[in-house]
């Protein structure tokens, strides 16, 4: 799975590190593709009521503009001297058996998750169980249990980049930079 390490606000295509490093062309041109493949994933993304289906592109439900699947970025890698582009993380934890991971990557490349429920155990409604907040100890007053997830893969990503080199445009901007150079 790929996930950048790195603060993707500092690598923006009109931050001085990034102007330094890169020539105008080089940066113009690897900026274009981000926007491309940016503007194409957002457009592949719908906000509405209904789960999609695996295998299509995920539902948005949030009407918040920030904490989003449509708030994607994109900024210079120097690791693989190239674009970085994706999702914010957004801010819930989900567990899995390694480790961590994201709700666009778990939208993107689909996987299980364990989710950590509780329960007041003076409850009426013994079918109602809540997500568990982490930041708080556990308490005698609750039940806890771990449920498994599976998620199938809503990838919405790699069809971006699809669809944009099917359009020709990717391969059409570096024809114009070597046109260029």
């Amino acid at each position: 799975m790929f996930e950048v390490e790195f603060s993707i606000r500092d690598m923006f295509f009109d931050r001085a590190a990034v102007q330094n490093r890169l020539d105008k062309a080089e940066q113009r041109e690897l900026s274009r593709i981000g926007a491309f493949v940016r503007k194409r994933a957002r457009s592949i993304l719908r906000r509405r009521k209904r789960v999609s289906r695996a295998g299509e592109p995920p539902s948005v439900h949030s009407k918040d503009n920030r904490a989003s699947l449509k708030n994607v970025l994109f900024g210079y890698d120097p690791k693989i001297h190239g674009v970085a582009i994706g999702p914010i993380k957004l801010n819930q934890l989900n567990l899995t058996d390694t480790g961590r991971v994201t709700i666009p990557a778990l939208m993107e490349f689909g996987g299980h998750v364990n989710i950590h429920e509780e329960q007041f155990r003076n409850m009426r409604d013994r079918t109602k169980w809540f997500r568990r907040d982490f930041r708080y100890r556990k308490r005698d007053l609750m039940r806890y249990r771990v449920r498994r997830a599976t998620y199938a893969a809503r990838p919405f990503m790699q069809p971006a980049l699809d669809a944009e080199i099917a359009a020709g445009t990717i391969r059409d901007v570096w024809i114009s930079s070597l046109e260029r150079a």
